[in-house]
């Protein structure tokens, strides 16, 4: 562990310690007088990894101890190894804790102003009691703790150790603080790269983290045998015999706490050392006594930061023994102050005891620490408290006694914003339940109800964003109780199924609650009741069934208002409220705005946090259906940015916001604001992964590049359910793969995505299929008259059959086909609404098709045909916020109006796309523009061109006329005269850094990287920095 009071000087890290340093944006020396005359330096993030043992925690310690020195301060906490007894953000809770206790003054004003430090620190009874929004205030003490002052103040550093034991709130909190920006904390995240395995939580994690920007990455490698030497003298001032020392340092392999246990075991001068690591480490506890013993297995069974006052009353000593032995265990380096309590100096040391205790051993020392923590009370041991005491419970053999503490652990884990540790809880719980039947004469019936815990189950898995596995554990549930015959437990997890299937999977959610309100006898508990019509009335406004929906949510509004069941009146009236503005009940959109507002501020103050995000979702979509998506984007992100706040990204209406908010800002032009949404701390569930990253494929697509990523998504689509997802996968899909020269695995994309979604919504005509053909009729305008003539008729017959296929699902209407099929979530899922974007689209399938036929039918489409429906489908876009697809509808009007003969209007519409895709450095754009048979150039980029050579010249004209498969090199010789240097720099320019980002990455001046670029520019004939990167993806420079 971390002791910034180190004892011995660091040996063999020096060079180690200055990469630390300089990660974190410190001076060179922590003691260094010229350092305060710096300028101050960004904060960064540095991740240490190395193996058990390999002097992480010392590397650690002697950074804390020479921020210290300067005057700084040092916030340590530990992560650990208590699988099912963890809490929310331990780690955390130490070093504020310590903090609390050293700063008593300063403590009462953060404390005043952020009330979720009293439940973090276990003085508070429950984060509700704190008015907590736990994570969200954490994160912001502790930005507050490690602010960068005025130049000269001292520096504060963050330091987390052992981070693989992390639980995933503290991997959240971590990522959290890494993305912060100028308010960046210092920060320093430890692991051992030998437990990271590749489905360890955090190896995911680790990937997020490391693509933020001023994360820095530190891997420890074993000592040399040399510095090994060095530190056995200093440990062993008397010198050892040449045999023992070589022996020493064999074993030792460059660990440095291997060597320090092995010169332990040595140093009564001993020529013979342990063979087995385990005896190595016992070592040191073969040398206390009972008394000492006793204590070091207490504190291996406490567990890490043990209280005193816990260990006291656990082990069984007078006052004046139990500290004789703990100061034995101190000075014999086994054991060491945390806090208020007492560690083992290196996690090794605990496992190595821990392992040695009998079962009958530690069943007794369970018992013990179960009855010493009943006679305290959990504001006196922290947050901890009810994980802690329901560990020992089962460990001791007293199941119902950790069923109770385990239900309290869940709530405590919910309250403080931790759904993946109440689901861990709550699973115990159950299976627990499970294995003694007996408990259920014994407990609270509220204790031992299987079908109700099922519920908070569900509703926590829901929350962290595994809505699969929430519907499977529905599911089950209901299969369960419908073989044991109890109506009522059926119609109960009907509820919970019907509730669970609402995030993915509207067809399931409506019949089921449909059936349980079939089945309901007329004493059906009005809780339930209500909830099933809330359901019903969501599904019924999915379908486009808006009276019926109306309807239900009248009744659901009023059962739970009459009950006082606050949620569900709040999901009731939210969707009533979306229910006006559909049907213009609403009128104007203020009168909309007052109706949310009213209920997001009422859910806020009832602490209702799932009523308050759908509403603030369906908020945003009152503005996208009037075709006001600047808006629309804002309040998408202002929800997604509330659910991070609450520790629900990844759950419903949050994660749908994010997605939705990033599509807007894509389709706005702010492609980076598209990918920054894509960048949410912590490790998402399967689906939600998937989500984040079809942001990333779409940039990738329109920026060129997105190959691997398009093929990637398509082969994960399959085990999606959500069909948001899966349609914008399929709209990026089909540019990446066509821009690449692949129209046949773009085809198969699209089918694959339609055949998903028909079997998925029950229909082939939904919104998505007339953007879906647009864009593939496109691809092959451009790549079928490339082809043999013989194989035209087939693709032409194909795309004749796209575009009727779009014009059908244009004039769908879902409300009158459903009255028995699969509903089609897409309206309230954030699809197509059919107003001006839909209108847009259906116009580029008529264009794309006239361009196709105009290539592969000569003579059967006149010039004023295909000018003038590619007209029609600019104005409709330019009726839209949405300056890419304006400028790719532009680029192929110009080439309409080119073939036509009217170059001169040609040219300003080529230069107006080309200005657009310059600014979003869409690569495919401005190669499609390059292709344009128009004179004159937009750009010296164009003017630059005529002096490359024929060869280039000739695989640039190749590229318009070559087959399927991969186009050829379209830049030729371009980029081949980068020099190594130049091409680094180009990477880096390439991912927006600036002159002296670059220089700091490369250990350049600023100015050589200055100079670097203008030379870039130059052999690029690029006229900035926008279009070298442009040019650099197109050309696959980077």
């Amino acid at each position: 562990m971390i002791d910034e009071r180190p004892q011995q000087p660091l040996i063999g890290r020096e060079a180690e310690l200055a990469e630390l340093r300089a990660g974190l944006g410190l001076p060179p020396g922590a003691a260094d007088a010229a350092a305060d005359a710096e300028e101050p330096r960004q904060p960064g993030t540095v991740i240490v990894a190395g193996d058990a043992g390999v002097g992480k925690s010392r590397l650690l310690s002697e950074l804390a101890a020479q921020v210290k020195v300067a005057g700084g301060e040092a916030l340590v906490g530990h992560c650990l190894d208590l699988s099912d007894a963890t809490s929310p953000y331990l780690p955390f809770a130490e070093m504020l804790g310590r903090w609390i206790r050293e700063h008593p003054e300063r403590a009462a004003d953060l404390q005043a102003r952020y009330p979720a430090l009293a439940a973090l620190t276990g003085q508070a009874a429950s984060a509700a009691a704190a008015g907590a929004d736990v994570r969200d205030q954490l994160v912001a003490v502790i930005t507050e703790l490690s602010e960068p002052g005025e130049r000269g103040d001292p520096a504060t550093v963050v330091l987390i150790e052992d981070a693989h034991w992390a639980d995933r709130s503290t991997r959240d909190v971590i990522g959290l603080l890494m993305s912060r920006g100028s308010r960046q904390a210092r920060l320093v995240i430890s692991y051992r790269a030998d437990d990271v395995h590749r489905r360890h939580p955090l190896r995911a994690a680790l990937a997020e983290w490391s693509r933020l920007p001023g994360v820095h990455r530190l891997g420890l490698n074993p000592l040399p045998d040399k510095a090994i030497v060095e530190l056995v003298g200093k440990l062993h001032p008397a010198s050892f015999q040449p045999s023992v020392l070589d022996r020493i340092v064999e074993r030792a392999a460059g660990n440095a706490f291997f060597a320090e246990e092995l010169v332990g075991a040595a140093g009564d001068g001993s020529t013979e050392l342990p063979d087995d690591l385990a005896a190595l480490l016992l070592v040191r506890l073969d040398r206390l006594d009972d008394n000492g013993r006793r204590v070091a297995v207490g504190v291996a069974i406490g567990g890490h930061g043990v209280r005193h006052e816990v260990l006291s009353a656990a082990v069984g000593l007078d006052e004046t023994a139990l500290e004789q032995a703990l100061r034995s265990a101190v000075e014999h380096h086994l054991l060491v102050p945390v806090g208020a309590g007492y560690g083992f100096r290196h996690a090794l040391l605990a496992e190595a005891v821990l392992d040695d205790v009998l079962p009958g051993e530690r069943r007794r020392w369970h018992q013990a620490f179960h009855d010493a923590l009943l006679g305290m009370s959990a504001e006196t041991v922290g947050t901890t408290y009810w994980a802690e005491l329901a560990r020992h419970a089962r460990a001791a053999g007293r199941p119902a006694a950790a069923v109770q503490a385990g239900l309290r652990a869940a709530d405590m884990a919910c309250e403080l914003g931790g759904p993946d540790e109440a689901a861990r809880q709550y699973r115990t719980v159950l299976a627990s339940l499970q294995e003694h039947p007996e408990l259920a004469a014994e407990l609270d019936p509220r204790d031992a109800d299987r079908v109700a815990i099922t519920g908070d189950l569900i509703a926590a898995l829901s929350t962290g964003g595994d809505v699969l596995a929430a519907i499977g554990t529905a599911k089950d549930l209901v299969t369960e109780v419908s073989q044991a015959g109890n109506q009522r437990d059926k119609l109960r997890a009907m509820t919970q199924l019907a509730e669970a299937a609402l995030a993915e999977d509207s067809w399931l959610s409506f019949v089921t609650a449909r059936d349980a309100l079939a089945e309901a006898p007329a004493d059906l508990p009005d809780s339930l009741r209500a909830r099933l019509l809330s359901v019903l009335a969501r599904s019924l406004m999915g379908s486009g069934k808006y009276a019926e929906a109306r309807r239900r949510a009248e009744q659901a509004l009023e059962v739970a208002e009459r009950i006082g069941l606050g949620a569900v009146a709040g999901d009731a009236a939210t969707t009533l409220a979306r229910l006006n503005d559909f049907e213009g009940v609403s009128g104007a959109v203020e009168d909309a705005e007052r109706e949310f507002t009213a209920i997001m501020t009422k859910a806020r103050r009832d602490n209702r946090q799932g009523t308050e995000l759908r509403a603030g979702h369906h908020f945003a979509g009152v503005y996208a259906q009037r075709g006001d998506w600047r808006r629309a984007q804002q309040l998408h992100q202002r929800t997604a940015e509330r659910a991070l706040e609450l520790g629900r990204p990844f759950g419903p209406w949050g994660l749908d916001s994010r997605v939705l908010a990033a599509n807007g800002s894509f389709q706005l032009g702010d492609w980076d604001a598209a990918l920054q949404l894509a960048q949410v701390p912590g490790q998402a569930p399967p689906a939600a992964a998937a989500a984040l990253e079809v942001i990333r494929l779409t940039v990738a697509a329109a920026r060129g590049g997105g190959e691997q990523l398009a093929r990637s998504a398509l082969a994960r689509n399959p085990g999606l359910p959500d069909g948001m997802v899966v349609v914008m996968t399929g709209f990026a899909a089909i540019d990446a793969l066509g821009d690449a020269g692949d129209l046949p695995a773009a085809t198969a994309g699209h089918d694959a995505v339609v055949a998903q979604l028909t079997e998925a919504w029950g229909t082939p005509y939904f919104p998505g299929r007339v953007r879906l053909a647009a864009l593939l009729i496109g691809q092959q305008a451009r790549h079928v008259p490339a082809l043999p003539r013989r194989e035209w008729a087939a693709h032409l017959e194909r795309a004749r059959q796209l575009a009727d296929d779009a014009a059908r699902a244009a004039a769908f209407d879902p409300a009158a086909a459903r009255t028995t099929s699969v509903l089609n979530p897409t309206p309230t899922r954030g699809g197509l609404f059919w107003g001006p974007e839909g209108q847009a689209w259906s116009a580029r399938v008529t264009a794309e098709l006239l361009r196709l036929r105009w290539q592969l039918e000569p003579g059967t489409v006149t010039s004023a045909a295909l000018t003038s429906a590619w007209e029609t489908t600019v104005a409709l876009f330019d009726a839209l916020p949405y300056p890419f697809e304006q400028a790719r509808a532009r680029a192929r009007w110009a080439q309409a109006l080119a073939a036509a003969g009217d170059e001169a209007k040609a040219r300003d519409l080529r230069d107006a796309a080309h200005a657009v895709a310059l600014e979003l450095s869409a690569a495919p754009l401005l190669a499609e523009l390059r292709r344009l048979p128009v004179s004159g150039g937009p750009t010296r980029r164009r003017r630059a061109r005529s002096a490359e050579p024929a060869a280039a010249k000739a695989a640039s004209s190749a590229a318009t006329t070559t087959g399927p498969g991969r186009n050829p090199d379209e830049s030729g010789a371009l980029g081949a005269d980068l020099t190594a240097r130049e091409r680094e720099v180009l990477a880096l320019l390439a991912l927006g850094r600036s002159n002296g980002e670059i220089g700091k990455s490369l250990f350049i001046s600023t100015k050589t990287a200055s100079v670097h670029v203008s030379n870039i520019l130059a052999k690029l004939g690029a006229t900035g920095r926008t279009e070298a990167a442009a040019l650099a993806r197109e050309h696959q420079l980077v």
